[in-house]
């Protein structure tokens, strides 16, 4: 509906014969209809409620209905053109077909009406603008009045009459104007809602973007703590002087201490998308005192704190996430050493109260102000920044604690009698209503032994530095291993050397092991124990793993006792490996 704009006299004497705006106030006026006004503004205040983004289209349905006009709409200028044109975002009526089209904004009704700042009547406007001609049925009447929005007129709001016989008058403007002033409430409303929209979706871009890199942080930290790890792991087996085992132990606790760090961030990050969670069962607690105890034991020892663990003599079974649990109690018995001087002490106690188990983590460090205590637990607090208080964290460890216990159906508190006087952090979670003998998990069931008799390994990791420390390190328990640095290689050495365990880095150049795991699960042999071994750690690349073929997935930098639980736990005994212990890879 395009057509250049005549000149200007031509223009005005063309308006002047298709505009009967003065006789508008002339005409005899039907009486207003209040009820069924106040019945459309209900319907319409309904639909604003149940359905924003339809509100134009209901407003103009309702116009054409009060006004018992043949068709009504809503023109809006563009703003993909720089309001060149109106666009028809609504129409109802015998031009419902028309909606989505539009009109010039220089060169048309609805343009009159905006240069003119007031609502116009039209009679046969085709006369003026050639380009309505076809147009059908034919415009008769067009009675339009200004949309504005915040004041500014940015639309026309739009009745036609199809026939001679039907007659616009003041009472069609009274309704079409109200109608409009709701109409320009609703759009404002609408924009805010559609600029809100945007904005959430801006934001779970901006968050998934940062997920994204959270996650390959977390890749190319763990990287170079593997063969870090793994030397000093290695360090302490072929030394045993007293200096070069302490040496090895702090670089061992050191580059534990940094994986912490880089797990808090991810698993705040599954926080705040809602998607940490936690896989329950039956539990003894006191084990997982107990494992907790000794994770830190080391921690205390070169700080010089005492740590005493206290548990009752029958077991504290609970519903819980064992690796989740173990996580809360390191986090508080983290937080309290780090906040404890040497020769201090830090008390953790097992007990049962009115339904509930209770871990309490006590310590005798520089306590928390009252103003202080309901702050502890918020991400990155840190109620204690000066200088010479400075210690390793990120604030995120409370804040996890909170988090995982209220998972679990618990609640976390702390209580501190003021600067200087320590503090306590307690956990409560509910007991199950009925224990189950069978279901627990005390602290003296046998634990798998750790010590694995000699395999036949495979190690692969573009990495040759990680590849080559935890070849060394596996070598000095009697295993055979053998290294390869790319997929291809792999599946070759599998094929040949028939290992008992693979242990695959995922992240290989041009052959993922991902690749890796399918081509040797679908080989036809004999498969290998298959074990992921890599820097990625969350969730999706935990299932991706094992729909790969994967059978464990461990995160760099690999602690060496669990490494040789795994390997005690599923590796096939190779006769003769151990005479070949120890000789250089192939």
């Amino acid at each position: 509906m395009t057509q250049p704009a005549p000149a200007r006299a031509d223009l005005n004497a063309r308006l002047n014969a298709v505009l009967r705006t003065d006789e508008l106030e002339a005409r005899v006026s039907r009486q207003p209809d209040y009820e069924a006004e106040n019945q459309a503004l209900r319907e319409l205040a309904a639909a604003l409620a149940e359905s924003p983004q339809t509100i134009l289209q209901k407003v103009v349905e309702v116009a054409c209905r009060l006004c018992h006009a043949g068709s009504a709409g809503v023109s809006l200028l563009s703003k993909d053109d720089g309001g060149r044109t109106f666009y028809w975002p609504a129409v109802t009526g015998a031009l419902s077909q028309y909606v989505g089209g539009g009109t010039p904004r220089d060169f048309g009704p609805c343009g009159v009406v905006l240069d003119r700042g007031s609502m116009q009547l039209f009679a046969r406007p085709e006369r003026c603008f050639p380009y309505l001609e076809p147009i059908t049925p034919p415009l008769e009447e067009v009675l339009l009045t200004p949309f504005c929005v915040a004041g500014t007129a940015v639309g026309t709001v739009w009745l036609v009459a199809h026939t001679p016989e039907r007659k616009f008058d003041s009472e069609d403007l009274r309704v079409i104007r109200s109608l409009a002033n709701f109409a320009s409430t609703a759009y404002q409303l609408l924009e805010t809602m559609n600029a809100l929209t945007r904005d959430r979706q801006s934001l779970r871009a901006v968050d998934r973007r940062k997920d994204d890199f959270l996650a390959m942080l977390a890749h190319e930290l763990r990287n170079p703590l593997a063969p870090i790890r793994s030397a000093a792991d290695l360090l302490s087996k072929l030394d045993t002087s007293e200096q070069v085992g302490r040496i090895a132990t702090i670089i061992a606790r050191q580059t534990s201490q940094m994986a912490r760090l880089i797990d808090d961030l991810l698993d705040v990050s599954r926080i705040s998308r809602g998607t940490l969670t936690v896989q329950r069962e039956p539990v003894d607690l006191r084990s997982i005192a107990r494992q907790a105890a000794e994770a830190v034991q080391p921690q205390c020892d070169t700080a010089g704190i005492a740590l005493v663990v206290s548990v009752p003599d029958d077991a504290v079974v609970v519903d819980a996430d064992r690796a989740r649990l173990g996580q809360v109690i390191v986090n508080l018995l983290n937080n309290a050493i780090k906040f404890t001087d040497a020769g201090g002490r830090v008390s953790l106690s097992i007990a049962t109260d009115d339904g509930s188990a209770v871990i309490s983590v006590r310590d005798e460090g520089i306590g928390i102000a009252p103003e202080h205590l309901e702050r502890v637990f918020e991400r990155f607090a840190q109620v204690d920044s000066s200088i010479e208080r400075s210690k390793a964290g990120l604030g995120l460890g409370l804040t996890l604690v909170r988090t995982l216990a209220e998972l679990h159906g618990g609640t976390v508190g702390v209580r501190s009698d003021g600067l200087g006087l320590g503090s306590e952090f307690s956990v409560r979670l509910p007991l199950p209503r009925r224990d189950s003998a069978t279901a627990t998990r005390s602290s003296g069931a046998v634990s798998v032994a750790t010590t694995a008799a000699p395999r036949r390994l495979l190690v692969v990791d573009d990495n040759l530095d990680s590849a080559q420390m935890l070849a060394e390190l596996l070598r000095t328990s009697g295993h055979d291993v053998h290294l390869a640095h790319d997929g291809p290689d792999a599946v070759r050495l599998t094929e040949t050397l028939a290992p008992d365990i693979v242990l695959l880095d995922i992240g290989l150049p041009g052959m993922s092991g991902y690749d890796v795991a399918r081509q040797i699960k679908a080989s036809g042999a004999r498969s290998p124990l298959l074990v992921a071994l890599t820097g990625w750690g969350q969730p999706a690349d935990r299932q991706r793993s094992k729909a790969s073929g994967f059978d464990e997935h461990l995160l760099k930098p690999v602690d060496s006792a669990e490494l040789a639980r795994v390997i005690a736990a599923h590796g096939r005994r190779v006769h003769g490996a151990s005479s070949n212990a120890g000789r250089p890879p192939a």
